[in-house]
């Protein structure tokens, strides 16, 4: 419910609670899968793809907050773009595929389906402002994103 609340009031945080929420669930599921050795899954396209997006959510969070720089930067508008393609597309379709469901006293189901549904609603809520309108994002983060 948190990022249901985020997504439709508040869009323009939701990319810190992509971030928060990747700080909790990527590294419990990489514990409980090294005790069964299961380390490899960890390396299918969607968890590179939630990877590479909370990659950019802490460059920006370090560049906005601590001020330090990101060689990335300047290619943030086609990073974007490319992040946005890739979520959107098989990440967002594996969910029905795979049969993803929200079992919140599961945390594997909700992991699972935080790896398949919240990249794409964080790159929606930068690429839209969650209804809002794009200058939402603009208006809050100036110069952040460039999308």
């Amino acid at each position: 419910t948190v990022s249901l609340v985020f997504m439709a009031r508040f869009p323009q945080f939701f990319w810190i609670l992509h971030l928060v929420k990747a700080c909790i669930y990527l590294p419990w599921r990489l514990v409980r899968w090294s005790k069964k050795g299961w380390e490899l899954y960890l390396l299918d396209f969607c968890y590179v793809n939630t990877y590479y997006t909370v990659l950019g959510c802490m460059l920006t969070f370090l560049r906005v907050f601590c001020d330090i720089p990101n060689p990335l930067h300047p290619y943030n508008h086609n990073a974007i773009r490319v992040a946005f393609a890739f979520a959107n597309g098989a990440l967002l379709l594996s969910i029905p595929l795979y049969n993803n469901k929200l079992v919140f006293h599961e945390v594997e189901n909700t992991t699972s389906t935080y790896l398949h549904l919240s990249p794409a609603v964080m790159l929606w809520t930068l690429r839209w402002g969650g209804g809002f309108g794009t200058s939402l994002i603009e208006d809050w983060w100036p110069g952040m994103f460039h999308i």
